[in-house]
């Protein structure tokens, strides 16, 4: 089963969303995301950027109607496309916090999670914070990655 995840990297961490991307995947690869260590059990089997939600980002950031420009893509590059991550403008904030209902619709879960690497908290999508345990405000501080993971 594909799952959609969200992921938080600090920009202290990346200049850029290309970086972001490198610096999470060499985090879960580090940590064993796809085997057991980081979770009591194996969260996934695989995963990728992007992915299925590939352009989710620049849907949820334009108010777009949801996977509205995703069927042209090649969901599978390693690093996926360059808008599956984004440093995490009020924007981008603002219009997840207001469409999680819709997106939690769309993907038949109510839990759809975002976890920041800074701290490793990991929250509902509906509950992502305002600033990390450092006091730092999460906009303008961070890229957001969007996962496409099997279990």
């Amino acid at each position: 089963m594909h799952n959609i995840y969200f992921w938080l990297v600090k920009k202290t961490e990346a200049d850029t969303s290309e970086e972001a991307k490198i610096v999470f995947k060499n985090f879960l690869e580090e940590n064993w995301f796809t085997y057991e260590w980081f979770y009591s059990n194996w969260r996934a089997d695989w995963f990728v950027i992007g992915g299925r939600w590939s352009w989710i980002l620049k849907d949820l950031e334009e108010w777009t109607e949801l996977f509205s420009q995703s069927d042209n893509r090649y969901r599978y590059n390693d690093l996926g496309e360059s808008d599956d991550a984004m440093l995490l403008n009020k924007k981008l904030y603002d219009n997840i916090k207001k469409r999680y209902k819709e997106l939690a619709d769309s993907f038949s879960d109510d839990d759809i999670l975002i976890v920041n690497t800074y701290d490793l908290e990991e929250y509902p999508l509906d509950e992502m914070p305002e600033k990390d345990s450092n006091g730092d405000t999460l906009v303008d501080n961070y890229y957001i990655i969007v996962v496409d993971y099997h279990s």
